[in-house]
């Protein structure tokens, strides 16, 4: 998928409420993976903040990638 088509999601003013969401979520899977006494749910929390954070960046990349070509 070309970048340009993710502008105008991230640069939507309700992006933000996402990211907080994300963020949310983030320090959740942190916090049951530090309570979690099985292999399991450590590697399921570790796959989640793995995720969250590329969902993160994906703004940033977005408008690294598209500075300038798009307006």
């Amino acid at each position: 998928m070309k970048l340009e088509k993710l502008y105008s999601v991230v640069s939507n003013a309700r992006y933000e409420e996402f990211e907080n969401y994300l963020i949310y979520l983030k320090e959740r899977a942190v916090t049951t993976m530090a309570y979690a006494d099985d292999s399991i749910t450590i590697h399921r929390c570790q796959g989640q903040v793995s995720t969250i954070d590329q969902l993160l960046k994906l703004k940033t990349n977005v408008l690294r990638e598209t500075k300038g070509t798009v307006q």
